[in-house]
């Protein structure tokens, strides 16, 4: 049975019964699942031209950059004490192949695209081709985490923090005058979302390592007013809303306050843990290349049929999708998931066995 630092972010959970992990930080894994899909339901129609409207989707649209820095702080909390294997990277990369492959022949036979080899190739291969940023740079993130282990490991907790502060002084302080000088609010140029993911890995890191217990609650007011004020102020000056950036201030503080918040949160829930573990298969459904599309407008359909008011549409077309990626990946891990990680045992202990006989073969000779 797995433990709870065992579990990594957006990573499929086998057994769906397991009710020993606690669920504070799963139920904060779902929480950022859904600011994601907020982010994407911009692929909804726009119904009205009403203030009330835009400042809804505007809402829903600034929380996206939020969830994906809890996921890769909770990443961080739990991967510093891990050591990744095959089996762990195979287990992130197996579902972006099924659901880039699966939903690329189904948009086909439903005739939302034509069949064409090149592109067939993309989405055989997803990972190299980017089909989803985000697991794209996690993978390589994971890849660099026995470097960044050993390293972290090595510093104190002031040189630690001192690197933590520096991190957040070139990606996230330097971008604020960088947006002054050229307009574009980045941090490093080339890699940036890697870096960004790289610095959320020292700040969870150091979170778990260092057992930091912070006011959380002051500092949710302090970046709620951050983005009130730079939301105020940068228009004034020309300037984009920074608040849309994983890298701005507010978000970086936000997303450390909730992650401390809900580790403190202690209970255990088998309902909250197999919602959580679905995270990554909904992320992978809803914002596939092609199918994204489909599934967005299918959703607004149903919704519009019930409701006419455009909260009412909004809302209930985003729980759909909650809803529908939640069922399919369920139904993946009951089945197809199971067998897969059966199969990849067999060839792994198949490996090791090799190996095992191979030594003893050169020992003896």
């Amino acid at each position: 049975m797995e433990t709870l630092e065992e579990q990594i972010v957006l990573k499929p959970q086998v057994k769906i019964s397991n009710t020993e992990r606690e669920s504070g930080i799963e139920l904060l894994r779902i929480i950022a699942i859904i600011f994601i899909v907020l982010y994407h339901s911009v692929a909804l129609p726009v119904m009205t031209d009403s203030y009330y409207e835009s400042v809804l989707r505007t809402l829903a649209y600034q929380n996206g950059k939020l969830g994906v820095n809890i996921f890769i702080i909770i990443s961080a909390y739990f991967m510093i004490d891990k050591h990744i294997t095959i089996k762990h990277i195979l287990k992130i990369y197996l579902p972006a192949l099924f659901y880039s492959l699966l939903f690329y022949f189904f948009s086909v036979q439903k005739g939302l695209i034509a069949f064409d080899f090149k592109q067939f190739v993309t989405f055989l291969f997803p990972i190299y081709f980017c089909k989803w940023w985000y697991v794209s740079c996690y993978l390589i993130l994971m890849l660099l985490t026995p470097i960044l282990n050993m390293f972290i490991k090595s510093l104190t907790k002031k040189k630690h923090l001192i690197i933590c502060l520096s991190l957040i002084f070139f990606e996230t302080i330097l971008a604020y005058f960088k947006q002054i000088l050229t307009g574009e609010f980045f941090g490093i140029p080339y890699f940036n979302e890697l870096f960004i993911f790289i610095i959320l890995y020292f700040i969870g890191s150091y979170i778990k390592l260092h057992s930091v217990d912070l006011n959380s609650f002051l500092l949710i007011i302090i970046s709620l007013l951050l983005f009130v004020i730079f939301k105020i102020f940068l228009p004034l000056f020309g300037l984009q809303d920074e608040a849309l950036y994983m890298n701005s201030v507010g978000n970086m503080i936000l997303s450390i306050s909730l992650f401390l918040i809900f580790k403190k949160i202690k209970f255990k829930s088998k309902f909250i843990n197999t919602i959580s573990s679905t995270t990554y298969g909904i992320y992978l459904i809803h914002f596939h290349d092609i199918f994204r599309w489909f599934i967005w407008t299918y959703a607004y359909k149903i919704a519009i049929k019930y409701f006419s008011h455009y909260a009412l549409v909004y809302i209930f077309s985003v729980v759909i999708v909650l809803g529908f990626c939640f069922a399919i990946d369920l139904l993946r891990q009951l089945t197809i998931h199971k067998f897969a990680l059966k199969l990849i045992d067999k060839i792994l202990n198949k490996v090791k066995n090799k190996k095992s006989d191979l030594k003893n073969f050169i020992k003896e000779t």
